[in-house]
């Protein structure tokens, strides 16, 4: 029977866990002005990497784990990294015999304490998700080693540590309102140096509880901590994939912080670390602790790598033109200034060359589409319809140089050519 129960606990975790990612999946996706967010479901790949997705989760739910993974998902800003993490967790929750995993991203906790205590607690509340005994034992050993690799109760043991201070203050507070009753009300003052008394005396016990609670239980030794921790996580029946993503938002010392966690925990069983960076921008982070070779302390924490496949740019200016046309094709016409040449020449010498990556392809379609309707009167587009194009590409990717044309805009537009 309680096999039974714990099996029924397991499956009622993974159900809400898969729903829970469904219903998220299955929200609208934001495709309005200045949406950049990656893509939740492989209805929406465009760039055929589906396929690609669901070999690595294949990978990573085969693993067999006596010690931890590290792998890394490597591709610069724009490429698509989280767009490729959703469609592999997708692939993942297709199917209830491979692995369960967790969505970690640190930017959003602030400092590196918040961020060490944060991902700590997200995998213990993951690995408690079940409710069975077993799965809160693992939780709740977790959550232990976590506290004392992060330093969660120094806070307590300082407080205990004052403790005699604040009892020592209080017992001389209690004799001075003694010896000032002469001349005052006494039963009042005495019943305020009682009062004062009592918290002195009961100081020593509250400092006996916070050691109680700030205490390495039971002086445990991280090590032996350590023990028990794989000990419960040798039990788990696949691995936890964790998904850190955004590493290369963070500050230089964060990334440093957080991957001496990651280091500090990869070979603990049947935990998978999956990170999601920018090479060059980690490497960098990690050079000033590294003898200026970032690179290759990032090697030993990282087992393998999955490198974010190349984008064709044929196919992302063919998305862009397509976007393009839906936005201002009703507006290329002559009485617009507008000419398939001139067009032409503009979009493959000076437009396309500026699109690298879906991401930049979005930020120009944003800006054209709010100012865009700037320029219109009914159905008349009050200036050169290729010009403005030409100028948006600038004022996106070449802001400098905009502005140096807006600042001699006279100059531009000739607009002094009759006056010798």
């Amino acid at each position: 029977m309680k096999t039974l129960l714990n099996r029924f606990s397991v499956w009622r975790a993974r159900r809400n866990a898969r729903n829970d990612a469904e219903a998220e999946r299955a929200k609208q996706p934001d495709g309005g002005i200045g949406a950049e967010a990656p893509i939740r479901t492989s209805s929406e790949d465009r760039l055929r990497r589906a396929d690609f997705a669901e070999r690595i989760a294949a990978v990573l739910s085969e693993l067999n784990l006596h010690e931890g993974r590290v792998f890394s998902i490597r591709g610069g800003w724009g490429f698509g990294k989280s767009s490729l993490k959703n469609l592999i967790t997708e692939r993942l929750d297709a199917n209830e015999d491979r692995a369960n995993w967790l969505d970690f991203n640190p930017w959003q906790w602030g400092d590196s304490d918040a961020i060490a205590r944060a991902l700590f607690g997200q995998i213990a509340d993951r690995l408690g998700s079940e409710h069975s005994k077993a799965a809160l034992e693992r939780a709740e050993a977790l959550r232990r080693y976590g506290a004392m690799l992060t330093g969660a109760g120094a806070p307590l043991k300082t407080a205990r540590g004052a403790s005699h201070i604040i009892s020592t203050v209080l017992t001389n507070a209690s004799v001075i309102a003694v010896a000032s009753a002469i001349g005052f009300h006494l039963p009042t003052v005495a019943k305020a140096a009682a009062a004062l008394a009592a918290l002195a005396a009961g100081m020593p016990l509250l400092g006996r509880v916070l050691a109680y609670l700030g205490r390495d239980r039971s002086a445990d030794s991280l090590d032996k901590i350590r023990i028990a921790l794989e000990i419960r996580l040798r039990d788990l029946d696949r691995p936890l994939i964790v998904f850190v993503d955004d590493i290369d938002r963070l500050e230089p010392d964060q990334i440093r912080m957080l991957l001496r966690q990651v280091k500090a925990n990869a070979n603990l069983p049947n935990i998978v670390f999956v990170l999601l960076f920018q090479s060059s921008i980690v490497e960098r982070a990690l050079d000033p602790v590294a003898d200026n070779d970032g690179r290759a302390f990032l090697e030993k924490i990282v087992q393998s790598n999955f490198d974010l496949p190349a984008v064709p740019a044929s196919l992302v200016h063919a998305m862009f033109g397509s976007e393009i046309d839906e936005l201002a094709g009703a507006y290329a016409n002559e009485a617009n200034g507008f000419s398939h040449t001139r067009w032409g020449n503009s979009l493959i010498g000076c437009i396309q060359p500026k699109l690298r990556n879906m991401r930049d392809s979005r930020r120009l379609i944003s800006s054209i589409a709010v100012h865009l309707p700037l320029h219109i009167n009914e159905d008349v587009f009050e200036v050169n319809i290729v010009d403005f194009l030409l100028l948006e590409t600038l004022r996106v990717f070449e802001s400098d140089l905009y502005n140096a044309l807006f600042r001699e805009k006279d100059l531009v537009l000739q607009a002094h050519r009759y006056l010798g």
